[in-house]
């Protein structure tokens, strides 16, 4: 991939781009590597940058908000483009399916989703690790705001997404789940709800 292109007049967004831009050329590649296109990639990467610069707080650390906000543009150009992979091998060592090109998927609108769709193709133990997600006892709510979660303490949301899981887990463990239980149930609701 070029080098992503950089006007350099000594403003100060031009030199803290300096400062990230190995990182994310880095990001970008990986998306071109997917197979998207890399005119794409570089402006939704470039976007995510200025958005970065412009919605800084200066009490986070500045590398991961830039990549933060990266990652984000690329998830949404990602999710506009649908799932796009890069062409098909045939068999033959050096040739490749040229012609596989995935629909865009922009133009539809997704279906609305459908919890009690989705709950009916769970198993009774995955349903009931759902529910106590979706309204959960004051007990799980306790537990998860000692763990970090809905304070404004944890390190960032992946932190307080996996304090409200501890949560949820500590709670069936007390409730007489094996750990295995807890992790089928959990592993099945994923699988079903796409995550």
């Amino acid at each position: 991939m070029p080098n992503m292109p950089v006007v350099l007049d000594h403003d100060v967004g031009s030199v803290v781009y300096e400062h990230v831009r190995k990182m994310i050329e880095g990001l970008a590649r990986r998306a071109v590597r997917m197979g998207y296109d890399e005119i794409e990639v570089t402006s939704a990467a470039n976007y995510g940058f200025t958005i970065a610069l412009r919605d800084y707080d200066q009490n986070k650390d500045f590398v991961r908000w830039v990549k933060f906000k990266v990652r984000r543009q690329l998830f949404d150009l990602k999710r506009r483009k649908g799932t796009k992979r890069l062409p098909l091998w045939t068999g033959n060592s050096d040739e490749f399916d040229l012609e596989f090109d995935p629909p865009d998927q922009t133009t539809e609108e997704p279906e609305p989703f459908d919890l009690t769709a989705q709950l009916v193709r769970m198993g009774d133990d995955a349903r009931a690790w759902v529910s106590l997600v979706i309204d959960p006892p004051q007990s799980v709510l306790t537990t998860a705001r000692e763990l970090g979660w809905g304070t404004g303490e944890a390190a960032n949301r992946a932190s307080e997404t996996a304090a409200y899981r501890q949560a949820v887990f500590t709670f069936l463990r007390e409730s007489g789940w094996s750990n295995r239980r807890i992790n089928r149930a959990y592993y099945e609701a994923c699988e079903v709800l796409g995550g």
